[in-house]
């Protein structure tokens, strides 16, 4: 039976690790819904440095042991679903993951907000760091209000660094294969749970006030508005897209946020777990960060600064994981129902693509009928 066991060690390895550099506020993710009732999730992944990210298989049975806390042994449990994330710094901090029930769950920066619960040797048996929270959720639930209904009973704490100068600060988005959703954020008001009405997440602030940001917003539309007089002069658009005049186009949390669930809400209706997926792509594509575009301000350290790094699409009803790596955009895909998660498989780990992968059509052209 394979066991996970997580001391402070590697927990202290894995906080310094991810705030060597603190940039990382640009992840964005969302839901597509078909027609059919498939429903894809894509996300993106920005970080300051590279994350040398793997995807890691998890099977069912795997044991987990939470650190000891005050000479109080941590809180223990065995998978009862296999799943599989993308991880962080060839580690086990969960980025990104999905379970072989179709629940998703996303880690994203929540920076200056996020604020953990205190864990003490009463309460150890039952608390979680919150680096590690993705692999309980994954491991152990199929429905958002499973997750409800438990994790308030659950102890979610940060660990402090001093010389990084403090802690994980991630907020979670989870969505089930029916489509239904849930941001999970830990501030100084305490835990809070939102159902997740507009299907769209990124960073900071807090979920709440990006929902009430969207008032900001409500005169984005798809259609063209029509000629207007002037006094006694027609005044017609110029071109195509002046309905989604103001649009935000930077790359700021509360800007990526609108701007898909704009461009989602405005796009066609899509059949069918393909068209999701395509569809989902597409998003991912406008909230896209090339190398050197965002970066710190002047009087910090220059040579670390967020970019794409790879994107997920993740089909919950199919339970294919798509991705693609900023070397390489061709899309790849693992399939989940054809791995083994029987826990004697063990874990297994592969690297995301760094060369770009091309497709020569050379051929068609020599074979084509003149």
């Amino acid at each position: 039976m394979n066991r996970v066991v997580f001391t402070f060690g590697l927990l202290i390895m894995l906080m310094v690790t991810f705030f060597l550099y603190t940039s990382a506020n640009a992840c964005t993710e969302f839901i597509v819904k078909a027609d059919d009732g498939v429903n894809v999730v894509g996300r993106s992944m920005e970080f300051g440095f590279d994350l040398k990210s793997q995807v890691v298989v998890q099977p069912r049975g795997d044991e987990f042991t939470m650190p000891e806390v005050e000479g109080q042994e941590g809180m223990h449990w065995e998978n009862k679903f296999g799943y599989a994330y993308l991880n962080g710094n060839e580690t086990t901090v969960i980025a990104d993951g999905m379970n072989e029930k179709g629940l998703s769950v996303g880690c994203l920066y929540m920076p200056e907000y996020a604020v953990y619960q205190k864990v003490n040797k009463t309460n150890a048996d039952r608390a979680i760091p919150n680096d590690l929270l993705g692999h309980w959720l994954l491991g152990n639930f199929e429905r958002v209000d499973e997750i409800k209904k438990q994790l308030p009973e659950m102890i979610v704490y940060g660990h402090e660094v001093e010389w990084v100068g403090g802690e994980l600060p991630l907020h979670y988005s989870v969505y089930e294969r029916s489509g239904k959703g849930i941001v999970i954020e830990y501030t100084k008001d305490g835990l809070r749970i939102y159902d997740n009405e507009i299907g769209v997440m990124t960073n900071s602030p807090p979920f709440d006030w990006h929902l009430e940001n969207l008032q900001n917003y409500l005169g984005l539309k798809s259609n063209n508005p029509e000629a207007e007089k002037v006094d006694k002069y027609l005044v017609k658009p110029a071109g195509q897209g002046f309905g989604m005049i103001g649009l935000p186009g930077d790359y700021t949390p509360p800007s990526r946020l609108v701007r898909v669930l704009a461009l989602r809400s405005a796009s066609d209706k899509v059949d069918d777990e393909y068209e999701a997926a395509n569809l989902a792509l597409h998003l991912l594509n406008t909230v896209d960060i090339p190398k050197g575009t965002v970066r710190p301000a002047k009087n910090e350290k220059q040579d670390h600064f967020d970019y794409t790094q790879w994107i997920v699409i993740k089909d919950l009803k199919n339970l294919k994981l798509y991705y693609r790596t900023y070397s390489s955009i061709s899309v790849q895909m693992i399939d989940l129902m054809k791995i083994d998660f029987e826990k004697e498989s063990g874990v297994r780990k592969i690297s995301l693509t760094e060369k770009p992968i091309v497709v020569e059509q050379t051929w068609k052209v020599m074979e084509a009928v003149k």
